[in-house]
């Protein structure tokens, strides 16, 4: 991807509950890049910075969707587009990523790709 650029997932991801009560699923960035030199940020992206967003439902606008943060944010019926929140045993929820890259890039890795992992969560629904 080009500085600047952003991207929207063209497919799914998909999470299922395979317990046996309702949950509420987390998300966070684990890990905010494997080479050590980005970090997520709100918009408007920066030097070494992008911003990576998350919906959790079949509709609705993802960039209206919650930033991910490397705090567990947890799906209330509001995050993340309303998704993921007192999912039934055996539901599934899709999963859809937008990333905008940094406006610029520096470092020693900045010509190489760049891993960042997203961490789900799961807790007893509240």
């Amino acid at each position: 991807m080009d500085p600047g650029e952003g991207k929207v997932s063209d497919t799914a991801l998909v999470v299922t509950n395979e317990g046996n009560v309702p949950e509420d699923l987390g998300l966070r960035i684990k890990d905010e890049d494997d080479k050590g030199e980005w970090t997520c940020g709100p918009l408007p992206v920066a030097l070494n910075q992008y911003v990576l967003w998350c919906r959790l439902c079949e509709d609705g606008d993802i960039m209206n969707s919650n930033d991910l943060t490397t705090s567990v944010q947890w799906c209330d019926g509001t995050n993340f587009s309303g998704g993921g929140n007192d999912m039934a045993a055996a539901a599934s929820e899709n999963m859809w990523f937008s990333f905008k890259a940094p406006s610029s890039v520096s470092g020693e890795h900045a010509a190489d790709p760049h891993i960042i992992t997203v961490e789900v969560s799961c807790r007893e629904a509240e």
